[in-house]
């Protein structure tokens, strides 16, 4: 399944936003463990990881020709969401049901 809506350009804009947030998730990650490595901050660490792992599974679904349908439901996630969080891999919907659920 493909989201038909999104147009070749916005994904290759998406693609390119992806690596860069991708590039200084990872710096802010490198940076913490090498400068202060006792004293860095496990939570900030964890939650760097946790959005390169998100990155790289949108990186992963534009490859896959699956950018923008949602990995719970397969229902297209809105431009206008992908927009402000290019590494969204659920409908708003869903995501608030997996936060609230933590």
């Amino acid at each position: 399944m493909q989201n038909r809506e999104l147009t070749t350009e916005f994904m290759t804009e998406q693609r390119e936003r992806l690596l860069r947030m991708r590039k200084d998730f990872a710096n802010h990650d490198d940076v913490a463990s090498v400068t202060n490595p006792a004293g860095s901050n496990p939570g900030m660490l964890n939650f760097n990881r946790l959005r390169i792992g998100d990155i790289d599974r949108a990186l992963q679904k534009i490859d896959d020709g699956t950018y923008g349908l949602s990995d719970e439901s397969g229902e297209p996630i809105p431009q206008a969401r992908l927009e402000v969080f290019p590494d969204a891999l659920y409908t708003e919907r869903e995501q608030e049901e997996r936060e609230v659920g933590k």
